[in-house]
């Protein structure tokens, strides 16, 4: 399997652009999601921390936050409980 090169994420107003210049999430990029994603709001993160995704939402790394999103939108066609793993 080849790797996946993401240079470019658009979430409705929000546009990350380049990606690879941001590293990690921030406020603005919180509040936006939550906005337009409010069910990340009851996902939960399965870490030595503990803490719910909301906690870590603002300073976690964007391959995490990716992560959230995917699981959201597949949670969507789903009542099955979904797991992912940033690396």
């Amino acid at each position: 399997m080849q790797p996946v090169q993401i240079t470019n994420i658009v979430v409705k107003k929000l546009n990350i652009s380049p990606f690879n210049s941001l590293k990690y999430s921030n406020e603005e990029i919180k509040a936006v999601l939550l906005e337009k994603m409010p069910t990340l709001a009851a996902h939960k993160c399965k870490n030595s921390k503990g803490k719910d995704f909301t906690e870590v939402l603002a300073s976690t790394s964007l391959a995490h936050v990716l992560e959230h999103m995917v699981i959201d939108i597949q949670s969507e066609n789903t009542n099955d409980v979904l797991l992912g793993t940033t690396q």
